[in-house]
Order: C-alpha cells, then structure tokens, then sequence
C-alpha cells in the first residue's frame, strides 16, 4: 500500500468518526429540546406573611457592606436553640430582627442579656456569643420565620434601629436606606414547628 492510499484510509476513518459526532450531537440536542425545562432559583422563593415580611425579605443586600450568614438549620421544633454565625467585611455592629408568621418585627439581639454587638471585619461572630447567658430559642408563632441581620457602622445606635424597627408597617426598608449611610444585610428563613 503507497502512502497515499495510507492517508485515503484515515481521512475516510476520521471523516466517518466526524459525522457519527455530529449525528450524536444533533441527536442529543434533539432530547434536550423535548425536555421540559426547569429553572433553579438561587434564593428559595416564600410566601410573605405581610409587609414588613416582605420588605425585609425583598430589600436589596445593602450599601457598602457584604455580609454573611452560616450555621443555620433549615427547621427547629419549638425550645430549640438556635445558633448562627455573622461575618461582615467591615467592622461595625450586628442587629438581628425577627418577623414572625405574625408579621411582627422584633430586635432580637442585642438585648439586655446580650448587650455587645460589636462585629470586626472578617471574623465571624457566634449568636450568641460564646459565653453569654443568653439563648435564641425557637418560639411562637410556628411557621417560616425570617432572620433579617443587618450590619450597620459603629456610630449607628439602638434608637436608629428601633426607629427602623418601629416604622409604619411595610416601610422598614424606607427608614433603612434613608437613615442609614451604609449597611449590609443577609436574611435567613428558618421553619419553626411543635414538637
């Protein structure tokens, strides 16, 4: 066999090779097409139990703070403590405030027990705090319970997050962008059930 026949025979494999690809692929695209398609979103999407559910929920990240969330489980039963960590990229001060199913908002931290809500950049901070007599404990009203943590500078005070906390209801996210010159926030669902 001379070297041209050689080259005949594996252009004519090769070519072979690259039309069953070809077959292959458009067969492949073919089941894809007749797929249902699915979209993932990236944030689980929940029934709001009211307006300032929802404008907590809804509110952008913030305004010149990154904030993180972790060790937070998806359910706790009635009693549970429940414990997560907070990480800011800037030094400044952790509010935790709750809504309820009764679309009511709470600061749960700080508080009188737990008064020190001093966060530094980069390292994350036990709720509670190691050491602190005070416990974040699953409670009434039962149901998806939202975890609003805000990061906010030093110079912002408890009556600054109370005027927030205290703002007619559905306007939290007003009074937050308004009042506050940079913010960072994380928000967190958790199911609260009976034991």
């Amino acid at each position: 066999m001379d070297m041209f026949t050689k080259l005949s025979n594996k252009l004519s494999t090769s070519s072979r090779l690259s039309r069953l690809l070809v077959v292959i692929l458009i067969a492949g695209v073919a089941l894809a097409a007749s797929c249902t398609t699915v979209y993932v979103s990236a944030r689980p999407q929940y029934v709001t139990v009211g307006p300032n559910w929802s404008s907590l929920y809804n509110l952008s990240q913030g305004r010149g703070i990154n904030v993180s969330v972790s060790g937070l489980r998806a359910v706790y039963l009635l009693g549970d403590n429940i414990g997560l960590y907070v990480t800011s990229d800037t030094t400044g001060r952790v509010w935790i405030i709750t809504v309820g199913q009764d679309d009511q908002p709470e600061l749960v931290f700080p508080n009188p027990e737990s008064p020190d809500n001093n966060i530094m950049a980069g390292i994350p901070l036990a709720i509670p705090p190691r050491g602190s007599p005070w416990r974040l404990t699953a409670g009434k009203p039962v149901g998806n319970s939202l975890l609003f943590v805000l990061i906010t500078d030093a110079n912002i005070t408890e009556d600054d997050v109370e005027a927030i906390i205290n703002a007619k209801s559905g306007h939290m996210t007003n009074v937050i962008k308004d009042t506050l010159p940079r913010w960072g926030s994380a928000k967190e669902v958790i199911n609260i059930r009976y034991r």
